[in-house]
């Protein structure tokens, strides 16, 4: 019997067209934005979704998640103010 078989197909083409949209948007936004703050946009948006799971599922953040996720919000942060600031003139 093929019980499941057409759901499993149905569920493997969706992620697999999913994926490759998800890509497609990746690519582009990376080309809007330059590759330095894609990747740290990348980068907060795991810390904040594992923030966002423990507080939803009521987990205990264990000490190294919350040294991870500390020094990975204040890097952002950092870049953040680092990208805003003025370039100073060169002198030689």
């Amino acid at each position: 019997e093929n019980h499941g078989q057409k759901e499993l197909i149905t569920n493997i083409a969706l992620s697999g067209f999913f994926f490759y949209v998800y890509n497609e948007f990746a690519f582009a936004f990376t080309a809007q934005v330059g590759s330095v703050t894609s990747s740290v946009l990348n980068t907060a948006k795991r810390v904040i979704i594992i923030v966002v799971s423990c507080i939803i599922f009521a987990e205990p953040m264990e000490r190294n998640t919350m040294i991870g996720s500390a020094i990975a919000i204040g890097g952002t942060f950092a870049y953040s103010l680092a990208s805003k600031a003025k370039p100073k003139a060169k002198t030689n």
